[in-house]
């Protein structure tokens, strides 16, 4: 459901978006307190809206993959409340924030649009719950009833912090699944 609402407001804005721009992983569309200049589609590759945590740590606050909308909810605001970090090398296009948000208070986008936030507050809610859960092993399972298995070793990092947790404790959390006999999902 949330895939099919981020399309169709993702397929509407396209028409009015600009030229296709390519972006390489660890680069950044907007950094937090940037102004909001722009509205981003994002073609194929993905993006991660991070904060850093008091550890220093970045918390992964959501995963954009292509056909997103990038940084919606920063609309109507004057500056950007988190980073917009290029996690995986793809390509964007934007539309300037002014013509986004004419666009957007047409009747048609602003239902697209109502539908499509009312779905990212699913997601949100969802994600909040996992992230207040205080067992690790009980944020492992989570994750993993709602995106299936464990991603591979090389993609732990992004686990920590999408769960919110630092590498070296998800890795002693996979160590000691291993050793109960549940081998993590996704493990080469």
């Amino acid at each position: 459901m949330i895939a099919i609402m981020a399309r169709a407001l993702f397929h509407h804005l396209s028409d009015r978006a600009g030229p296709m721009m390519p972006v390489a992983a660890g680069a950044y569309l907007a950094r937090r307190g940037d102004p909001v200049t722009r509205l981003f589609l994002l073609l194929d590759g993905a993006v991660h809206m991070t904060r850093d945590r008091a550890d220093g740590a970045p918390l992964i606050l959501h995963h954009v993959g292509p056909g997103g909308v990038i940084a919606e909810a920063s609309l109507h605001h004057r500056t950007y409340h988190c980073d917009l970090a290029v996690a995986a090398t793809g390509r964007v296009r934007s539309i300037p924030v002014g013509t986004a948000r004419a666009e957007l208070a047409m009747p048609e986008a602003a239902a697209l649009l109502a539908a499509h936030l009312a779905t990212a507050l699913q997601a949100a809610r969802t994600r909040a719950e996992l992230l207040a859960l205080p067992n690790l092993r009980d944020r492992l399972e989570v994750w993993e009833a709602l995106n299936g298995p464990l991603p591979g070793r090389g993609q732990w990092r992004t686990l920590a912090a999408e769960i919110g947790v630092t590498p070296e404790a998800l890795y002693r959390a996979l160590a000691q699944r291993r050793r109960l006999g549940h081998s993590p999902s996704g493990e080469d």
